[in-house]
């Protein structure tokens, strides 16, 4: 979840429950296979080369998601945001795709390959609110305890988010991750237990709820129109 940037000794201890001396031992065993490198100036670990070799290996899960590729393109066009496919993969959501228009005030938080509980962002949080109720229960326990750690968000504050995307049909967060960025959120078709979401992400000085509300409406409608559909005219909401 840490991507390239990579994730301290205690961080890695802590999200495993493990004493840090346990958690050293197993790091150093992924070193020396190749798995991990740890970097010399601040001793972070990172994924190391192995990963992409074994990554080649096999199917790639992005080719689904990038037949919404060109859709996402035209959206960040229209909208002058950061567009991004997102799929669950257990209590996760993982970046498959993002499409950004030029100078777009978002940031590189949520690249290709990011992972964030669900919940956390419009796109998790869609799918965090389409779970049937045992694994929704499930879920949102185990994101927020990591979200409280992370973002001092409490699981009655989440589980009041997800109803509201039930109600509305759309998510939204509103500077979860940088000031003035509000994104918002969809399934994809056959979104479900284990499909994806589409999400967008704009700098908003008045992110009110008929902007919002915008927001989603062109998101429905390019999505509805299908991944292939010509590009649109005009500007966006």
């Amino acid at each position: 979840r840490h991507g390239p940037e990579g994730a301290r000794l205690i961080d890695l201890a802590r999200a495993a429950a493990l004493s840090q001396p346990t958690a050293r031992r197993i790091l150093k065993a992924l070193l020396e296979e190749g798995l991990l490198v740890q970097r010399a100036g601040d001793r972070r670990y990172a994924p190391g080369p192995l990963t992409a070799e074994l990554g080649l290996a096999r199917p790639s899960p992005t080719a689904p998601a990038e037949r919404w590729r060109d859709l996402a393109a035209r959206l960040a066009l229209r909208t002058g945001g950061a567009v991004c496919v997102q799929a669950r993969s257990g209590p996760d959501a993982v970046c498959l795709l993002r499409e950004d228009a030029p100078g777009a005030p978002v940031g590189p938080q949520l690249s290709p390959g990011a992972r964030r509980p669900l919940g956390a962002g419009a796109g998790p949080l869609a799918m965090l609110a389409a779970l049937e109720e045992d694994a929704f229960s499930a879920s949102l326990d185990a994101a927020a305890q990591e979200l409280r750690f992370a973002m001092a968000q409490e699981p009655k504050a989440l589980r009041r988010a997800a109803m509201g995307v039930r109600q509305r049909g759309y998510a939204v967060s509103a500077e979860m991750f940088m000031p003035g960025v509000t994104s918002v959120g969809i399934l994809l078709p056959q979104g479900g237990d284990d499909g994806g979401a589409l999400s967008i992400a704009v700098l908003l000085l008045d992110p009110s709820p008929d902007r919002v509300a915008a927001l989603a409406a062109l998101l429905q409608e390019e999505v509805a129109r299908g991944p292939h559909a010509g590009a649109g005219r005009g500007s966006g909401p």
